[in-house]
């Protein structure tokens, strides 16, 4: 979304403290993809992975079984060689 999933009180332009943006994130509702932005299976991995409880999250091997990441398994698209090819730091991982 290019912005910081949390606002800051009163809509101020800056925390105020770390301790009162460590307090939001604990005591506020995680944040979701806009579904009239972005499709159902995206909206439902990025909950999957923001959940705060961790009996309720998922694990890794799960989140990677869940449709956002499978729906396009049919496509063969050659992330190492689009990450080679760009130039990005990612490319030397």
């Amino acid at each position: 979304m290019g912005r910081f999933p949390y606002t800051p009180p009163d809509q101020s332009e800056r925390w105020e403290s770390i301790f009162e943006l460590i307090e939001t994130i604990v005591d506020k509702p995680p944040p979701s993809a806009p579904s009239e932005q972005f499709s159902s299976e995206f909206c439902s991995f990025i909950s999957a992975c923001l959940q705060k409880d961790p009996g309720s999250r998922l694990s890794a091997q799960e989140l990677m079984e869940l449709p956002f990441i499978s729906m396009y398994d049919d496509l063969h698209v050659d992330l190492s060689a689009y990450f080679s090819d760009a130039g990005s730091p990612l490319a030397t991982l």
